[in-house]
């Protein structure tokens, strides 16, 4: 007897095309956040959003690009594309070889510049919630935006920088950055980040100038009463 002609993927054979549909698609049928048989260019699904364990809800996340120095120190790049559920978006981070280290962090949305401690770089991203809190206070923004948006940081997602016009934003605070560390035995990081926080930016030249400007676009604070937080 003749045998039939093999077809499909290896290891199909028998099922049929609604068989082989489903071993290799139908996983996605019950996700919302996922298109059935959809794929990128560069054969990656469409994950959407990372869920939290255990709940099958979709988690609050923060979705941190690093540039290659800072993810060798504080992880590798997850494997699923996500979305940042935070007010302010996604952000951007890299090492300054100060000494001690620092890791800069760069808001997309409104170029906001936040400096840390990188050491010890496995709990730098944690260091980072709390550096923030204190310093959209120091912004004169509001404690229940403040509150929510570290919320909406409990699980985090590392990625690949994808934006050249912020990874450009960074090197520029960096270079700024230079002159009040070689000058003051200790630098006030907090301090630090507020000051250049003022910089204009060119790619705000358009809307805001400044980051400052620009976050308190976001938060929907008076700029006059923002201002008035940066002179104290």
């Amino acid at each position: 007897m003749r045998r039939p002609r093999q077809t499909g993927f290896p290891g199909t054979w028998g099922y049929g095309l609604i068989h082989h549909f489903w071993l290799y698609h139908g996983h996605a049928l019950d996700r919302p956040d996922r298109p059935a048989g959809l794929y990128g260019r560069r054969g990656r699904a469409h994950l959407g959003r990372p869920r939290c364990p255990g709940r099958g809800r979709i988690a609050d996340v923060l979705v941190l690009h690093g540039t290659r120095k800072f993810l060798e120190r504080v992880g590798r790049p997850g494997e699923q594309p996500a979305a940042s559920t935070t007010q302010l978006g996604a952000w951007y981070a890299t090492v300054l070889f100060w000494r001690p280290q620092v890791a800069l962090f760069v808001n997309e949305t409104t170029l906001l510049p936040v400096l840390v401690p990188l050491a010890p770089a496995t709990g730098v991203v944690a260091r980072f919630r709390l550096v923030l809190g204190d310093l959209l206070a120091a912004h004169g923004c509001d404690r229940s935006f403040i509150e929510h948006e570290l919320e909406e940081m409990t699980h985090h997602v590392l990625e690949k920088t994808s934006n050249r016009s912020v990874v450009g934003v960074m090197n520029q605070f960096a270079s700024l950055a230079e002159y009040p560390r070689a000058s003051e035995a200790a630098v006030d990081l907090e301090a630090l980040a507020v000051n250049l926080a003022g910089t204009p930016c060119g790619p705000l030249y358009k809307t805001h100038i400044t980051p400052d400007r620009a976050l308190a676009a976001v938060v929907g604070s008076d700029q006059h009463d923002l201002l008035r937080h940066r002179k104290r």
